[in-house]
């Protein structure tokens, strides 16, 4: 027996959504291709029906303030992710398809919330996190060129072009 389709529709106040936003820290921006969470499905599915009955209006309410919350909160956790996947090794080369994919998103669509989220591009952040990782090794006297191959920059050069401008100074000097 085919079912067929069936939908659910949710009109919500854009205030009301604001207001849930904020209480999230969250920017509300949805994006076009389809959010695929089966924990979030569970909880707008949940919100329905309580809509629906209306029989209760505070599990009601409670019931649509969790699936929002959890709608706006989607995001933090994809950049969450990337984050985790850009931080978990610093020497392995990431593509952003790469990066892209660990949260079901397209290449342009991760780095635009990535960038939004962080005020970084992916990269930037990640260089950005090799050069804080690297600080105690510098303290410590390592070598600038060990602490730049450990922390997963290409060379001394390219390692010193960033934490310059980063610090300021060289890291020869910051040491």
């Amino acid at each position: 027996m085919d079912a067929g389709w069936r939908y659910r529709v949710f009109y919500l106040p854009v205030p009301f959504v604001e207001e849930l936003a904020r209480e999230v820290s969250a920017t509300p921006w949805f994006p076009a291709e389809i959010i695929r969470d089966a924990d979030l499905a569970r909880r707008l599915v949940i919100a329905h029906h309580a809509l629906e009955t209306g029989v209760d209006p505070l599990a009601t309410e409670t019931a649509l303030v969790d699936a929002v919350t959890t709608l706006l909160a989607v995001d933090a956790k994809r950049v969450e992710l990337m984050k985790s996947r850009l931080a978990d090794d610093l020497l392995s080369p990431v593509t952003l398809a790469e990066l892209a994919q660990t949260v079901g998103l397209s290449p342009f669509h991760a780095a635009r919330l990535f960038s939004r989220e962080t005020g970084l591009a992916p990269h930037a952040w990640r260089n950005q996190l090799r050069i804080v990782r690297a600080l105690p090794a510098l303290r410590a006297g390592a070598s600038v060129t060990d602490v730049a191959a450990a922390s997963g920059f290409t060379d001394q050069s390219h390692f010193t072009r960033h934490f310059k401008r980063a610090f300021g100074v060289p890291p020869g000097r910051r040491r």
